[in-house]
């Protein structure tokens, strides 16, 4: 209790500390790594695919680009050569099938090209029933494919995307480029969906999300078998450190109480470690000073009287030196010398404030007066 009367908090113990040590400097950067490395995996897949992507539509504007170019100098070569034609109406022109299969080739799967002449009048085209029509009619209902349809009429190369309605209601981005024929007043126009061009991207993107969720499920996996074999590495070597320690506390807290003869610290002293050495060198708990039947403490109190407020030890190869301290201010250093001597014998020594005594008791005289 605190001087208040409130209760005083208790404090973490040694073992959850160690834990949660071990936790903070194992566990958390296992999962910092994981969350960046997922994070880095994703990147790049999305920057692979990002990028591929980006290729294929490139190759797919510049492949229409050409189908445009190479019908353009085809269907001029042969007005070159045919030039009555220039003088025919659209419907006549389309209806001569040579010149027609000139003008009407496909651009990927689904594309075509066509031919209009100046005004926007189509001459060729893959649906017979636009021949003669001016694809100005499609201004409102398509702005974005008549802005690049009128931007080609004074005969400049134009090329960009526009979006077109399907027959469900649908848009679908389509890609157009046109390229007027030579020093005559026809165009050609080359256009079809650059989806089909990035069709083979998606088959591959699917194939890279599935290869990336095996990954991420592996190294998932791989992070919590090895998070859990960190933690319960964490939770032994966090009770192999606390366990030794709280045995010499609780030998200290009967040390403190008399029970000399109950405690025991063997656990602790055949550690070869740094926990073990601490037990040999200093002592608090009085199970590892029994010899010849006997304590260290128990003669010490028999020559000095009891009330010993604590104790504190060094061990030695040969021999245990032990200090004793009272209340009173009496300090006794006891020497228990095992061998190097011609009978076991205690040695001690009682420090007050102006004066020593040193007294020597053979171990037949302790058994003589017990």
């Amino acid at each position: 209790m605190s001087p208040s009367g409130n209760p005083e908090p208790q404090a973490m113990k040694i073992t959850t500390r160690l834990i949660l040590s071990f936790l903070l400097v194992s566990v958390a950067p296992l999962a910092l790594m994981g969350y960046l490395g997922l994070q880095a995996m994703d990147g790049m897949r999305a920057v692979a695919v990002g990028e591929s992507t980006k290729a294929l539509r490139d190759l797919g504007e510049a492949s229409i680009q050409q189908k445009a170019v190479d019908v353009a100098r085809q269907v001029e070569l042969y007005l070159d050569a045919h030039p009555e034609f220039l003088a025919l109406s659209p419907q006549d022109w389309s209806a001569e099938a040579e010149i027609a299969h000139i003008a009407v080739q496909p651009v990927g799967a689904t594309g075509y090209t066509a031919v209009y002449d100046q005004e926007g009048v189509v001459y060729a085209h893959a649906n017979p029933a636009m021949v003669g029509r001016n694809m100005g009619e499609f201004a409102e209902s398509l702005p974005a494919f008549w802005a690049i349809f009128e931007a080609s009429l004074d005969g400049s190369v134009v090329a960009s995307y526009y979006e077109w309605q399907e027959a469900d209601g649908s848009l679908r981005d389509k890609y157009m480029s046109c390229v007027p024929v030579g020093d005559t007043p026809l165009r050609v126009a080359a256009t079809t969906y650059i989806d089909e061009f990035s069709q083979p991207m998606r088959q591959t993107e699917a194939q890279i999300n599935r290869i990336f969720s095996v990954v991420q499920r592996y190294l998932l996996a791989g992070l919590a078998i090895l998070g859990g074999a960190v933690v319960v590495l964490g939770f032994w070597l966090a009770w192999g450190i606390s366990r030794p320690i709280l045995d010499v506390a609780e030998a200290a807290v009967q040390v403190e109480s008399g029970e000399y003869q109950a405690v025991s610290l063997e656990r602790v002293s055949r550690r070869k470690d740094e926990l073990g050495r601490f037990h040999s060198g200093i002592w608090i708990g009085p199970g590892d000073l029994m010899d010849y039947g006997m304590h260290t403490v128990d003669p010490a109190l028999a020559v000095f009287g009891p009330g010993v407020e604590w104790v504190y030890n060094v061990h030695q190869e040969d021999k245990d030196v032990a200090t004793l301290t009272y209340p009173d201010g009496r300090v006794v250093v006891v020497h228990l010398r095992r061998s190097g001597a011609r009978e076991p014998h205690w040695r001690f020594t009682c420090f007050a404030e102006t004066e020593s005594v040193q007294v020597d008791v053979a171990m037949q005289d302790l058994y003589a007066n017990s």
